[in-house]
């Protein structure tokens, strides 16, 4: 029979060896390694390798359950896979598959770290699981547009100025309701910018929202966040540039929709703008590009009150064989009879 003494010394022993062990898992080095995989998992996903990062992340989560920077690590993987979730498929059904695939656990994973989290972070929870809804409603096939809005607007119930829900909402209410939802889309997105969080992500998503549009009040709106962006500076890409010149095409539309891109901004900013959208070496024409710009000028000094400076440009374009030879020519013509000064001959 054990004495009192030895039993209490086996007890001892006991949470001495439980301690060691502890000890090298959450000590030092077991400390330092748990760091080191979490450097790896996030080197990952800094080279956009969502997938294997999430794994990383989840293999820590899976070994040490309760180290919250792992946990938080695999849950803002998972949101910055659907951030910037793409899939490519030689048809449809291949694409929907994939997404559901990718979408539906990502989901799961969110709806998991939902639980206990509160303000902030709860928020950025609710909007992706709302934006990855929205994905798998058009890759997937396999939910409705329509699913995605409550979770945004509960997120924003949670925080109204987070980042996330009001640029996704943004975005969304351009989709799925471009005429009503435009005018509160607009405020969701000066929301987001003034946040200061996440800049170059949410302008990307503004522009994706007003080029989805396709109504005067988007064109309107593209021209004139086109034109701060090259005020402040920020980057375009060339293939966004060469989307948002589109609704300065002169031959495309009439004059009352081209005069709606123009005047979006004061005269010389919008000059400065379509320009600096038409800039580059893409052009295969330099001449009929110029022809393109004098017209566009010409527009815009007649729509700022300009109207002898408009009239010449237009009378010199009328000269131009090539634009004699265009379908750009009607339109020099109509603008040289609105402003011709005199009875007509």
């Amino acid at each position: 029979m054990l004495t009192k003494k030895v039993a209490i010394g086996a007890v001892i022993a006991a949470v001495l060896v439980i301690g060691a062990g502890v000890y090298y898992i959450y000590g030092p080095s077991g400390i330092r390694d748990v760091g080191e995989q979490i450097e790896r998992a996030q080197a990952q996903v800094e080279q956009h390798d969502y997938s294997a990062g999430l794994a990383a992340y989840s293999e820590i989560v899976k070994a040490h359950p309760h180290n919250k920077a792992a946990r938080q690590g695999m849950l803002d993987t998972a949101m910055s896979w659907i951030r910037d979730y793409h899939v490519l498929g030689s048809n449809d059904k291949e694409i929907a598959a994939t997404a559901n695939r990718d979408l539906t656990p990502l989901m799961s994973r969110l709806e998991e770290g939902l639980v206990g989290a509160s303000g902030k972070r709860a928020a950025d929870l609710t909007a992706h699981i709302g934006w990855a809804r929205f994905l798998k409603a058009k890759m997937g096939e396999s939910e409705v547009e329509e699913s995605a809005e409550p979770y945004f607007r509960r997120a924003l119930s949670l925080d109204g100025k987070n980042v996330f829900a009001n640029t996704m909402l943004g975005n969304w209410l351009l989709q799925v309701k471009p005429s009503r939802g435009a005018k509160e889309a607009l405020s969701c997105f000066q929301t987001a910018v003034a946040s200061g969080e996440e800049r170059e992500w949410v302008r990307s998503f503004e522009l994706g929202g007003w080029m989805s549009s396709h109504t005067p009040t988007s064109e309107r709106e593209l021209a004139r966040l086109a034109n701060e962006m090259r005020k402040n500076g920020e980057p375009i890409d060339a293939e966004e540039k060469h989307r948002i010149l589109a609704i300065y095409t002169p031959t495309l539309g009439s004059p009352a929709e081209l005069a709606n891109v123009l005047t979006a901004s004061p005269p010389e900013e919008s000059w400065a703008t379509y320009v600096w959208l038409d800039a580059g070496p893409e052009s295969s024409d330099p001449e009929w590009q110029e022809l393109k710009h004098t017209f566009v000028l010409a527009n815009i000094d007649e729509l700022a009150g300009r109207k002898e400076a408009a009239l010449s440009l237009y009378q010199r374009l009328a000269q131009n064989h090539l634009v004699e030879e265009s379908n750009l020519a009607p339109r020099v013509q109509e603008g040289i009879q609105r402003l011709q000064i005199g009875p007509k001959r």
